[in-house]
């Protein structure tokens, strides 16, 4: 068999080929990364490495029998802007669909990320269109007006591996399903203590420095008393724990998040006005966007964003709107404070800054997963708060009352539901919390137990993404990161190509 892997990054592609032992006799590889191509060659020297798919001439590759492809996906995710077909690593799809078109290979597998439903139409209508006319398309993909047509499985990774990854697969594969679920969760790829070098020794941000973190960020250490329990308690850097045995968990279990400071808008933006605003003075001044983004010494593709009415409008930024009222010159000062004015707060900004259970799935890994953080140990017997009575869930206790409840650690913890599972904390081994009365219902453990955080080692995010052991250790630990964050869960591929051998 002859593939050619468009945006082939590190060749899991080829990975999943040689686990089903489908003999390759040429792998020709599209990929402009020197990381992933030092990884990929280092693995396998034998792959053909054709560079930017945008140099690509189908004439070249009429041989090939499978076409792999996992194009960029920022532009169309979910968890993004959703700028869709705008933004230039997108329209890199495009490229896909023209070399689909002239090779018309007896086989593909498109990879992409779950999106909005009017953008998987449009992928599916465009990778339909290239086999119109093919004689010996799979039955299954025939529509009913005798048009192929490939609507993409919808495949979670957490089937075959330890990681939650909700994904899109469009191929013209026949009999692809949903693979049964093992029950793999993240404790059973972990590392154990012997192998991971940096076990028990915290991240930055969890290292108690009392003098230049802020409180918010600070973790108290087992022989420190606790820090101020405050209203935003969910955020605080404790352990939280749930009743053994009683919850199985198959998702991500979150069980605690890293405070930081964010910049937000101190006031509402009248965004249908500011959108009218912006539209009448561009139209008044007679200037297109390339104008206007070359005066403004901005990208146009954020220029273009300033002047949509749809959920891809953009407000233009602090720094930059007094340039552009200059340039549209907008004499009205109605949204300046709309517009410029921020304040700081306590706030969760990114999703690297979660701590996640070792008895549930990982999150989705992403190029940043260096960050990503685990809590590891022993789950607590949690006992509910109304056998105790002392406490009174419903009641607020003055400060003093509540310390002489706390301070023997006697008082028994929530039983977590269904509904607040991850927002309880819990402090092992220290003081208790100070509470203040929005909650009264702080969390302490009648039993010490050992538990700690820690990164993510490289061979259990490759684990995460059913790659062999070491296979990236040729480049950076970061850039190891980056290439498995960017690329497929190997043993989800194989569910989907060992249809060819059948």
């Amino acid at each position: 068999m002859n593939v050619l892997s468009l945006f082939d990054g590190m060749s899991c592609g080829r990975i999943a080929l040689d686990r089903l032992n489908i003999k390759v006799d040429k792998y020709y590889a599209s990929e402009i990364d020197k990381h992933a191509i030092k990884v990929s060659q280092a693995n396998f020297p034998d792959i053909i490495q054709v560079g930017d798919i945008c140099n690509l001439d189908s004439k070249d590759f009429l041989d090939v029998d499978l076409i792999l492809a996992g194009s960029p996906c920022q532009g169309f995710s979910m968890a993004g802007k959703q700028l869709a077909f705008d933004d230039p690593r997108s329209a890199l799809f495009f490229e896909f669909v023209r070399l689909l078109k002239d090779i018309k290979p007896k086989w593909f597998l498109l990879e992409n990320v779950r999106m909005a439903q009017e953008h998987e139409n449009i992928i599916t209508q465009f990778v339909s269109e290239a086999y119109e006319g093919v004689d010996d398309v799979d039955k299954q993909y025939i529509s009913l007006f005798g048009y192929p047509t490939f609507v993409p499985h919808k495949i979670n990774s957490s089937c075959v591996s330890a990681q939650s990854r909700n994904r899109l697969y469009w191929t013209n594969i026949p009999n692809i399903k949903i693979p049964k679920d093992q029950g793999i969760v993240l404790k059973d790829i972990l590392l154990d203590d012997k192998e991971v070098d940096s076990w028990k020794e915290p991240p930055r941000w969890l290292k108690n420095n009392w003098g230049d973190k802020s409180r918010a960020s600070r973790v108290p250490t087992e022989q420190q008393k606790a820090n101020c329990l405050t209203a935003s308690m969910s955020h605080s850097q404790v352990n939280s724990f749930v009743k053994k045995d009683k919850y199985k968990f198959l998702k991500p279990l979150q069980v605690a998040k890293n405070v930081e400071k964010v910049r937000v808008r101190k006031h509402k933006v009248d965004i249908p006005n500011l959108q009218l605003l912006l539209r009448v003075f561009k139209k008044n001044s007679g200037k297109t966007n390339k104008i206007i983004a070359k005066e403004t010494n901005m990208p146009l593709t954020k220029v273009e964003h300033w002047f949509r009415t749809d959920t891809s409008f953009a407000i233009p930024s602090d720094d930059i709107w007094h340039k552009l009222k200059k340039v549209l010159d907008i004499t009205i000062d109605d949204f300046d404070k709309q517009v410029m004015e921020f304040e700081t707060r306590d706030s969760v900004y990114e999703t690297k800054q979660r701590v996640y259970g070792h008895n549930g799935k990982s999150p989705t890994i992403t190029p940043s997963s260096y960050d990503q953080l685990i809590g590891i140990g022993k789950l607590s017997e949690i006992e509910n708060i109304n056998e105790n009575p002392k406490i009174n869930k419903n009641h607020t206790f003055g400060a003093k009352e509540r310390l002489r409840n706390m301070e023997n650690n006697e008082i028994a913890a929530t039983e977590l539901g269904n509904s607040d599972l991850f927002g309880n904390q819990v402090l092992t081994n220290g003081k208790a919390f100070t509470l203040r009365a929005g909650n009264p219902n702080g969390l302490v453990l009648k039993k010490d137990e050992e538990y700690f955080y820690r990164k993510l080692h490289p061979i259990e995010v490759e684990r995460l993404q059913t790659v062999p052991d070491n296979y990236t250790n040729h480049v950076s630990k970061t850039e190891r990161f980056r290439m498995l964050g960017n690329g497929w869960t190997v043993d989800v591929i194989c569910e989907i190509l060992k249809n060819i051998k059948k």
